[in-house]
């Protein structure tokens, strides 16, 4: 059996995105947590995968404007960028997805009914 970390930046009402689908309210998406060392694996549903594949293959170049914000990445908004390239992403779909990561894999989600 294996240990699940979860992990993630919402705001204080519950969401990630304002109602235009914003992500501006994050000033920037730098690794806080410190247990990355323990992370062997992501799990990503299927709605957030293709910007967070966006966003992380943009900040792999440190000068290289960020998509959502227009900034350019931080030192540590790289170091996770560099981090999330090799290590392995399943992202949980009910419908074919098209990953662009190598390290990616798309698994179908199934839901049993009693």
């Amino acid at each position: 059996m294996r240990r699940i970390i979860s992990a993630m930046q919402i705001s204080v009402d519950g969401y990630i995105e304002d109602r235009d689908g914003k992500l501006d309210w994050v000033d920037t998406w730098e690794d806080e947590y410190g247990f990355l060392d323990q992370v062997d694996t992501c799990v990503l549903g299927s709605v957030m995968y293709p910007g967070y594949e966006e966003y992380w293959t943009a900040a792999l170049d440190p000068k290289r404007q960020l998509p959502f914000s227009g900034k350019l990445p931080t030192a540590k908004e790289v170091e996770y960028a560099k981090w999330a390239s090799q290590t392995p992403h399943i992202v949980v779909s009910r419908k074919p997805l098209k990953v662009v990561w190598k390290n990616s894999r798309v698994i179908e989600a199934r839901f049993e009914h009693d």
